[in-house]
């Protein structure tokens, strides 16, 4: 990813991974660069959440829900 916003992250994840994906923040302006990878869901998650300072929940077996610390 180059200068992407969190929008277009969790898109690419929820069709990398066939998932649900529901934020819940508001100050996610910041821009992502770097690589995601696409065969480990728990560490793509964990980069996002760390890059935006969210945490996110998994609430069902394919939904995932990232709020604000």
């Amino acid at each position: 990813f180059n200068k992407e916003n969190i929008h277009n992250l969790l898109e690419e994840i929820q069709r990398q991974y066939n998932v649900i994906i529901e934020l819940k923040a508001t100050h996610t302006n910041a821009l992502f660069t770097g690589k995601i990878p696409t065969n480990n869901i728990d560490v793509a998650l964990q980069i996002i959440a760390t890059t935006y300072n969210l945490e996110f929940n998994k609430t069902e077996k394919n939904k995932i829900i990232f709020e604000e610390k």
